[in-house]
């Protein structure tokens, strides 16, 4: 006896059930949505015939690969093989993709370990310093204290085939930053991306006349100055709750600057808290520092850079 009840119809239509939909998307959104993502086919690997894999860094380093582009190789190396067979040369990996081996027909810049070692350091103070790759103007420091003479085009191209753009500054947070050099650190202690239109504050009160909100969002900017530096608030590592309290930091900062400083005090400042190509005027839609106030700032989750490794 049939019954109506029966579930055994073929339905021409498909009810699609999110948990399985969100099984399959997730990788793909997660590799979509970032910003940073190095296309494979911007990178070549060279090695000499009979090589074997995994390639070691020194070796790689040592017949001319860019340190970017090596470690490039070895996380995806790693990625393909997790439950691969290393021996098999016919692989098919990606990284297989991305080796060759007429290491003859290109003019190959060899750099000793130490310039390698000098280079990845720019790389660091850059993204620590500014939140970029290396870009105009280069800071004395590069020069005077890490030694290093280059053009900012010789630094990126040194270090990676790939834009500079593509590669995850990320890579900062996971840096013990206590055993570098003391001369760097201390030219941190200058002033960490995010911080400077910060600064100012430390040295300059609201002008006579300020209202009781300019006021108080002027403590407040000044607590957030002089609180440790934090990977919450670093541009790199920022963390989401920061924006959604505060705001544009450094757009609010600005706006509220105007509101607070004199004419000459920020005369003062362009150049160093405020760039040269600003024209100093109220930027619209960045008022959220109206609503700033210490017990807030004092509330916002904060990592500390330094002293927590």
């Amino acid at each position: 006896m049939t019954t109506l009840l029966s579930t055994d119809v073929n339905f021409t239509g498909v009810i699609l059930d999110p948990e399985f939909v969100a099984s399959i998307f997730q990788a793909i959104v997660a590799h979509g949505s970032q910003d940073s993502v190095i296309p494979l086919s911007d990178i070549t690997i060279f090695m000499e015939k009979g090589s074997r894999h995994p390639y070691s860094l020194e070796k790689m380093l040592a017949v001319g690969n860019r340190i970017g582009d090596a470690i490039v190789y070895l996380q995806v190396f790693v990625e393909d093989n997790i439950d691969g067979d290393l021996s098999d040369p016919e692989t098919g990996k990606r990284w297989d993709k991305m080796i060759t081996h007429n290491m003859e027909e290109v003019d190959l810049v060899i750099l000793g370990p130490d310039l390698v070692a000098k280079l990845v350091a720019v790389h660091a103070f850059y993204a620590m310093t500014r939140a970029s790759p290396p870009c105009n103007p280069i800071p004395k420091f590069i020069k005077d204290t890490l030694g290093v003479d280059f053009t900012v085009e010789q630094m990126c191209d040194l270090f990676t085939s790939t834009n500079p753009a593509n590669f995850n500054l990320g890579w900062i947070r996971h840096i013990k930053w206590s055993s570098i050099g003391q001369k760097a650190l201390s030219r941190f202690g200058l002033g960490l991306a995010g911080s400077r239109a910060l600064s100012p504050f430390l040295v300059f009160k609201p002008k006579p006349g300020s209202s009781t909100i300019v006021i108080r969002a002027c403590a407040a900017a000044e607590q957030l100055a002089r609180d440790a530096a934090s990977w919450d608030f670093h541009p790199v590592t920022r963390n989401p709750i920061i924006i959604s309290t505060l705001g544009n930091v450094n757009k609010n900062a600005l706006n509220l600057m105007l509101e607070a400083f004199t004419e000459a005090e920020i005369r003062s400042l362009k150049g160093n808290a405020i760039s040269k190509q600003s024209a100093c005027v109220h930027e619209p839609g960045y008022d959220q520092w109206k609503s700033w106030t210490v017990d807030i700032v004092k509330g916002l989750p904060r990592t500390p850079i330094f002293g927590a490794d």
